[in-house]
């Protein structure tokens, strides 16, 4: 963790790699998909280090150890005073936020990594958000938000015609205001689907272990098993 969250130490994937096994997985689905191993995370995480230059971990608020898994919550902080951040020149925005983070140890080494972290919170403080709120940016991306297709931005800002606005719809008030909006709506994943059922899980989605009972046939990719309470469709 220390490594990961120096902006001095952390040069990428090389800064963790004699740390993990060649084989480690990296798990969050919900932030950052395009992670798969802890060496992924470290090379993603560096971009940000470039962009919040004084982030450090302020608190450890629970740890403990049992059966090879390591669990940490911890509190950290930093503000927007390095590189420019998408196209946003540093504001000095200061963020302070919890994650916690489950570790897979075998023979000394990580052999995964399992991560939760309020991003749209750290986002929102930073003042990085551009036009919607998500949680995921893309691949490769380092975390800055996509911008507006030409077709998305016209059909964002395009006024309804005469024509609709004269005609009534039979639409519900309640149907018709849009669902707000929050980190709990937004990043928890939705429930698994009962056994037998005929949807297939997409890329990175769960599709086994212990005590699952959702789908277990990948639409993409296979079904490979990460350890005894989860598999992932890679």
């Amino acid at each position: 963790m220390r490594l990961v969250y120096s902006s001095k130490e952390n040069k990428g994937r090389s800064t963790v790699q004699h740390l993990c096994h060649d084989n480690a997985y990296f798990i969050a689905p919900t932030t950052i998909p395009d992670c798969k191993s802890p060496q992924d995370y470290a090379e993603s995480r560096s971009k940000v280090m470039a962009c919040v230059s004084d982030i450090h971990i302020d608190s450890y608020n629970l740890i403990f150890a049992r059966g090879g898994l390591v669990y940490l919550r911890y509190s950290a902080s930093g503000s927007h005073n390095g590189e420019p951040h998408n196209g946003i020149e540093p504001s000095g925005n200061k963020a302070a936020w919890h994650a916690e983070a489950m570790f897979e140890v075998q023979d000394g080494k990580i052999k995964g990594w399992v991560k939760e972290w309020d991003k749209l919170g750290i986002w929102k403080q930073l003042g990085w958000m551009k036009g919607d709120d998500k949680l995921w940016d893309g691949p490769s991306s380092g975390f800055a938000p996509a911008p507006l297709t030409t077709t998305e931005a016209s059909t964002a800002t395009a006024e309804p015609t005469t024509a609709a606005a004269a005609k009534p719809t039979t639409t519900s008030k309640a149907a018709a205001q849009p669902a707000k909006t929050s980190l709990a709506t937004v990043a928890k994943p939705a429930p698994p689907k009962t056994a037998g059922a005929s949807d297939s899980v997409t890329m990175c989605g769960q599709c086994g272990g212990i005590g699952y009972t959702g789908a277990t046939t990948c639409a993409a990719g296979t079904c490979k098993k990460k350890n005894d309470y989860y598999s992932q469709c890679l």
